[in-house]
């Protein structure tokens, strides 16, 4: 993050980069800043204030540095009078930006506008690590929960495949009672039932059934 140094109030410079397990680490600082300020708004009451923040990000590198500004051409863009926007920027200071003054580019005959960085409110950064965090763990457990659930739906499948289907048995019993009913003379036919062979004489010769 950008933050003043203590040993001049003239100097910022860039703080310790996050840890690697850090949700925030690979983020640039501006990508810091920007989600840090639409998720806290720390201390940003009114839209000149977010105006004026969001013009000077405009301006700075990945990093946070470098904007050179007048007033004029500040108040002018962002649609107040100087007065207002010299107000703003004394509030913001040393919360969300941090102004060298006089220390930009230097305009004929004016003098040097002034240097502008942005800063990121520790409060506002660690709000920001937890709710990424907090996310992180949301979907670590939604994962894992799919996860317990295709365990259980395999296993299910595969107890069934040991079975050899979830209905197989039930057609193979089906199956044998009807083979058991055919090979049952009292339930063949009539004449069964009747204790007459149906088949007694069909294989005999014509005279011998005469």
């Amino acid at each position: 993050m950008i933050t003043p140094s203590s040993a001049s109030p003239s100097v910022a410079h860039v703080a310790r980069a996050p840890e690697p397990n850090d949700p925030l680490a690979g983020m640039s600082q501006m990508h810091i800043w920007r989600e840090a300020l639409w998720q806290d708004l720390e201390g940003v009451e009114t839209t000149q204030e977010l105006a004026v923040l969001l013009r000077l990000a405009a301006n700075v590198d990945h990093a946070g540095r470098g904007c050179s500004i007048s007033y004029a051409q500040l108040a002018r863009e962002t649609r107040m009078d100087i007065r207002t926007a010299k107000r703003v920027v004394d509030k913001l200071q040393d919360r969300w930006l941090y102004k060298v003054k006089c220390g930009g580019r230097h305009i004929p005959h004016v003098g040097n506008e002034n240097l502008y960085y942005v800063l990121t409110p520790p409060r506002a950064v660690d709000h920001l690590r937890e709710m990424k965090l907090e996310a992180h763990r949301k979907a670590l457990t939604e994962v894992a929960s799919r996860h317990r659930a295709r365990k259980a739906k395999n296993s299910t499948k595969s107890e069934v495949a040991e079975r050899g289907g979830s209905k197989s048995h039930v057609y193979a019993s089906d199956n044998q009672y009807s083979n058991s009913r055919e090979s049952t003379p009292g339930s063949a036919s009539a004449e069964w039932r009747n204790g007459i062979d149906p088949n007694y004489g069909r294989d005999l010769p014509d005279e011998e059934a005469a």
